[in-house]
């Protein structure tokens, strides 16, 4: 297969992406050049994602720690 670049598509930035980056999911690689990297350097509209689920983590262990379970799809949701 040969890979296409898209002008202005990445969900991220806007920028171009690859339609192997599409396919997985990932934003351009000027957003996320690697990946598989520990230290990631999270940029634009995925760096706001990121902190709002991370928030949504912390809140899930709260409810956990008083409840004893998980908090449904639908509370994660309103928590969002």
């Amino acid at each position: 297969m040969i890979p296409a670049i898209f002008k202005g598509l990445c969900p991220n930035c806007g920028g171009d992406i690859s339609s192997e980056r599409l396919e997985k999911g990932l934003p351009c690689g000027k957003c996320l050049p690697n990946p598989k990297s520990k230290h990631l350097v999270i940029k634009g509209l995925l760096a706001e994602v990121w902190n709002i689920e991370e928030r949504v983590n912390e809140i899930n262990k709260l409810f956990i720690k008083a409840i004893g379970s998980k908090m449904w799809g639908l509370q994660r949701l309103w928590a969002r």
